[in-house]
């Protein structure tokens, strides 16, 4: 199913920025997301098992 059906899949990670939501694709990515309102936010697409680094973190 897409986003557009089901857009709070996935598993939640508080712990690291709040809202923030990543769901596998394919076995060999994830993609890390928000839902604000109506709109999904991709926010990263991780390759074979990369780290998630937001942007305030580095």
């Amino acid at each position: 199913m897409s986003f557009e059906t089901f857009p709070e899949r996935g598993t939640r990670h508080d712990e690291i920025a709040h809202g923030l939501r990543t769901v596998g694709w394919r076995r060999r990515a994830t993609i890390a997301f928000e839902v604000a309102g109506d709109t999904v936010i991709i926010l990263r697409v991780l390759y074979a098992g990369r780290t998630l680094k937001l942007p305030d973190e580095e």
